[in-house]
């Protein structure tokens, strides 16, 4: 949150006002492992700042996500924490299309099988698209990514996860 802070404080007014958003949603994670798969429901927070760069209709920017997701029915959790690159098509007003890539980490565990936590490196790869609202400040976010968690053999090994999200987002400074 300070790092938030100190990104929102520092911008400039101009570039902060087209350059920066906040996003945020409901998202659906489905796991697999060796076989088991588990269903789970949560939420994603993240932060985007374009780069200055940008190529006739594509544009560069970074991103930082944090999502936690919960098993409701054996309790459990997930929570994802990563940061990376996304690159959005500007071709069409109505609809705002993006790649993105994300390495970071995952920590879940507390289900009745398992009630200590794990650890891992995380990679995600997907993408999206972005809505606008006409006469709206924020846009719908609808995403659909892979990931996969690099676990150790001892720790049941690695583990493909799957992901739909719907969500706003809303550019910041707040007007």
């Amino acid at each position: 949150m300070v790092f938030f802070g100190a990104m929102v404080a520092l911008a400039p007014s101009a570039y902060a006002q087209e350059k920066m958003a906040l996003g945020g949603g409901y998202q659906y994670l489905h796991v697999s492992n060796n076989g088991t798969s588990v269903n789970t429901n949560g939420f994603f927070v993240d932060f985007t700042g374009n780069l200055p760069q940008k190529t006739g209709m594509f544009s560069w920017a970074w991103i930082g996500e944090l999502t936690g997701n919960y098993r409701s029915d054996e309790g459990g959790h997930a929570y994802t924490y990563s940061g990376g690159g996304v690159g959005s098509f500007e071709a069409n007003a109505q609809v705002k299309p993006f790649v993105d890539i994300q390495i970071g980490g995952i920590t879940q565990g507390g289900g009745s099988s398992n009630a200590s936590s794990d650890s891992a490196f995380l990679l995600w790869l997907g993408g999206g698209a972005n809505l606008p609202l006409k006469g709206q400040k924020f846009s719908v976010r609808v995403k659909l990514d892979y990931g996969r968690a690099f676990y150790s053999d001892d720790h049941g090994g690695g583990q493909n996860l799957f992901r739909l999200g719907v969500g706003a987002t809303i550019p910041i400074p707040f007007k």
